[in-house]
């Protein structure tokens, strides 16, 4: 069952000055979105079976009362049209959350009540979060939030964690939009968790989830039935989805992989004051990355730092937790199977991380994430010749690199991640003989001369697929 694609008569009425701007009407909220409402799904049935899947029992069961839950992290969700958007607020599911409606009153909606039910509530995969921000996917873009072709930056909001279950059609303001995004995420440490779409032969969706900043969420299940090959937009070819989540489809894959970012959120904030960075937009979604599980048919073609359907893998919070509680390990030495750090290069520059392992350890896992900047200013022309709130895109361009080292001190190349286009880079090992490793970041000298920060995020060890990736 699909949805029809229905024009936003509302938005039209109520903002006819905006959609003019436009050039174009957004599509409602309904028409947009991965599935149809699915009665029954969340819960404590299928959220139980997700939580063993995603290593959430297994990270409760190791750390007890010192489990994260999400508390105190506030969650966007963002689905449907004006007047049906919000989940059943009633229900007994979602006891203890405050659901604010950003977007006006709201009829219960049955897709917003099961990807809400995901997350939320007792029987949520993250339980803590107790204040949820609702809004229409039409009202996020406009004037809620995004403030999309207008002479105003993005509303300032306490959420720190976005889910979107839907996508849309190309729109031609796409480009514009995901700039806005990836604006957010980069100075404000946004997490944006956007589904890419369902069925093996889609092709990755412009809107959300092809922004370089964003966390692209597919889906492993029937051998990695969602979209791939690739984005069409901003630069085609980057690899997305970034991860994928256990069987269902994307709409559920979606507020799962955004759980876990709330969690290890709510861990950054527990972390002792001197440790800084921890929540970084840049060190969740490498944590998140790191810690995900290769599945059967994970492999990536020649420079790419992704499987092109299934990301880094199978997000995995137990592996995750491990990372992000390690602590930091700066440029130097790794003393620890598991860890991270954030630092900034300068064009030209490198650091090197480097190890000792005794025995076999099985796999290595290493992530590298930074972020397209977008600085945002008033004054760039609109279609209509109105000024409105934009900038410049710019990347920087580096490198991850892999090297053994032998009893004399000289390395060798094992493997190497080098994409041109992606703003991730990505070196897996299933296993790794005892012996000494070095890591080195390398910053290439891009056109961007100013300093540029990353996050580094390891793991030797932790859950992984038995069955494991039929190549590299």
């Amino acid at each position: 069952m699909a949805y029809p694609l229905v024009m936003s008569r509302r938005l039209f009425r109520s903002h006819p000055r905006t959609v003019r701007r436009l050039g174009v009407l957004l599509l409602a909220g309904a028409a947009l979105l991965l599935i149809p409402p699915v009665a029954g799904r969340g819960g404590e049935g299928p959220n139980a079976s997700v939580a063993q899947l995603i290593g959430l029992e297994a990270a409760r069961q190791r750390l007890g009362e010192r489990m994260p839950t999400g508390r105190g992290v506030i969650f966007g969700h963002v689905e449907g049209e004006p007047g049906q958007y919000a989940p059943n607020t009633r229900d007994g599911a979602f006891k203890g959350v405050n659901f604010i409606l950003r977007s006006g009153e709201s009829k219960v909606f049955g897709h917003a009540n099961s990807t809400a039910r995901v997350i939320y509530g007792p029987n949520g995969l993250a339980p803590g979060v107790d204040t949820v921000h609702l809004f229409t996917t039409n009202d996020y873009l406009s004037r809620g939030h995004l403030r999309m072709l207008q002479p105003a930056a993005p509303t300032r909001e306490p959420i720190r964690v976005f889910t979107h279950s839907w996508i849309a059609p190309e729109h031609p303001a796409g480009s514009h939009i995901l700039r806005r995004v990836d604006h957010l995420v980069d100075q404000r440490d946004l997490i944006i968790c956007a589904g890419v779409n369902n069925r093996r032969q889609s092709a990755v969706p412009q809107l959300l989830s092809s922004g370089y900043n964003v966390i692209a969420v597919g889906t492993n299940d029937a051998n990695g039935a969602s979209s791939g090959g690739y984005t069409r937009t901003d630069t085609p070819g980057r690899c997305k989805p970034d991860i994928v989540g256990p069987k269902g489809l994307t709409s559920f894959t979606t507020p799962a992989v955004a759980a876990c970012a709330g969690i290890l959120l709510e861990a950054a904030d527990r972390m002792p004051v001197m440790i800084q960075h921890a929540g970084r937009a840049e060190v969740i979604k490498a944590v998140l990355m790191a810690g995900a599980v290769k599945p059967w048919g994970w492999r990536r073609e020649k420079d790419k730092p992704l499987d092109e359907r299934r990301g880094a893998g199978v997000v995995n919070i137990d592996n995750s937790l491990r990372i992000l509680q390690a602590g930091p390990s700066p440029p130097g030495r790794i003393h620890r199977d598991f860890g991270w750090d954030f630092h900034a290069l300068k064009p030209g520059e490198h650091a090197t991380y480097t190890f000792e392992i005794d025995e076999v350890k099985r796999p290595l896992s290493v992530m590298l994430v930074w972020n397209r900047r977008v600085d945002g200013r008033i004054g760039v022309v609109g279609p209509t010749g109105q000024p409105v709130w934009d900038g410049p895109a710019r990347l920087a361009d580096f490198d991850l690199a892999l090297s053994g080292v032998d009893p004399e001190g000289q390395a060798r190349l094992i493997q190497l991640s080098r994409s041109r286009i992606d703003n991730v880079e990505h070196i897996y090992l299933p296993q790794v003989s005892p012996g000494r490793y070095r890591l080195d970041v390398v910053r290439q000298r891009d056109s961007q001369g100013e300093p540029w920060d990353y996050a580094l995020a390891w793991r030797l060890g932790g859950a992984f697929d038995p069955d494991g990736p039929t190549g590299q």
